[in-house]
């Protein structure tokens, strides 16, 4: 009857997120371990395909550098390379039609990844994930550090001024429960800080 069985509108494109060689990679387990080690470090996935873009000096690469990675699919579609079916390649394509690119939620309990997400969300056009650390051109030590330097995070003024006021009242088993349940359930920005 030519009526369409389902659709979405517009098209949703899930945006994968890994740590600096942490991406997943599916392997044929006859092959040997180096063989294993050369084909991970081929194997581009969407995120470093992204990377892979944005250091294009031509027109494209200049049209990269004007987005996030989740305004990326906007502009450009994922598609899988021929070669290498498992690894990712972003290609420029003028559509009509909008499609919206979603990246992986990731709360703040999962450390570094939850701040990689967060440098993602707002940078334009990094090329690695060296470059994603890197503030007024020096490179930080942790993506937490890179979010806090650009002022991404809040900090910790009201959990300063809870542990000081507690201190007052408080006896020392008391502070210690107090500070753990603001590790577990408030995410302070900078923990060792606050414990001193």
């Amino acid at each position: 009857m030519q009526f369409k069985l389902h659709g979405q509108q517009p098209n949703v494109v899930r945006l994968p997120l890994h740590l600096p060689h942490e991406q997943h990679i599916v392997f044929n387990p006859s092959l040997n371990a180096n063989e294993i080690v050369e084909y991970a470090e081929n194997t581009d996935t969407a995120l470093t395909a992204f990377f892979k873009m944005n250091q294009k000096t031509d027109r494209i690469g200049d049209i990269a550098r004007t987005l996030t990675y989740q305004d990326f699919p906007q502009k450009f579609t994922l598609k899988s390379e021929e070669c290498h079916p498992q690894s990712k390649l972003w290609s420029f394509c003028q559509r009509k039609g909008l499609t919206l690119g979603r990246m992986v939620y990731i709360g703040p309990t999962l450390g570094e990844r939850f701040y990689l997400r967060t440098l993602l969300m707002v940078t334009k056009g990094p090329k690695s994930f060296d470059n994603l650390q890197t503030v007024d051109g020096v490179l930080c030590e942790t993506f937490h550090d890179a979010c806090r330097k650009l002022g991404l995070l809040e900090n910790d003024n009201e959990w300063c001024l809870c542990l000081q006021d507690a201190s007052e009242m408080k006896t020392g088993a008391q502070l210690q429960h107090l500070f753990g349940t603001m590790l577990l359930f408030c995410s302070p920005a900078d923990p060792k800080q606050l414990w001193m």
